[in-house]
C-alpha cells in the first residue's frame, strides 16, 4: 500500500488472507476468522462496474443486520473531490497573484516617473 498518501503514519501491511490467517492462529480456518477491516485494492480503481459488482457481492453474502453494520468506503471518491478543491484554490490564487502583479507594475511605473521628473 505504498502508493497511498500519508503512509508514514499508517502501519498498513499487504498480505493475502490465508497468510494473515496463518499468522493470527494456525489452527483456525479462514471462515471462522473475524475481520475488523478489509482493504481491497483493484488493478483498475476507476472501473465502476467492478467496484459495484464487488459491493453487491459483498452485501449479498451477509444478512441485512450484518450488511447494515458494514461501511464500504472508496478511497478514490475523496481523492477526486480533493483534486477539484485543489484546482479551484489554485485558480483563485493565480488570479490574486495576477492582480497583485498588475498593481505592483503600476506602482513601479509611478515611482519611476516620479524619480525621472525629479
Amino acid at each position: 500500500m505504498r502508493d497511498r498518501k500519508n503512509n508514514a503514519h499508517n502501519p498498513t501491511v499487504l498480505v493475502s488472507l490465508p497468510v494473515y490467517n496463518r499468522m493470527i492462529d494456525p489452527a483456525m480456518t479462514l471462515n471462522k476468522t473475524t475481520w475488523e477491516r478489509v482493504i481491497i485494492k483493484l488493478k483498475d480503481p476507476e472501473n465502476k462496474v467492478h467496484i459495484k459488482k464487488i459491493i453487491a457481492d459483498a452485501k449479498a453474502v451477509f444478512t441485512p443486520e450484518q450488511a447494515n453494520g458494514i461501511r464500504i468506503f472508496n478511497y478514490f471518491d475523496d481523492t477526486d473531490t480533493m483534486d477539484e478543491v485543489t484546482d479551484i484554490l489554485d485558480t483563485i490564487f493565480n488570479i490574486i497573484i495576477c492582480i497583485t502583479m498588475f498593481l505592483c507594475f503600476f506602482s513601479l511605473c509611478s515611482s519611476m516617473s516620479a524619480n525621472l521628473l525629479d
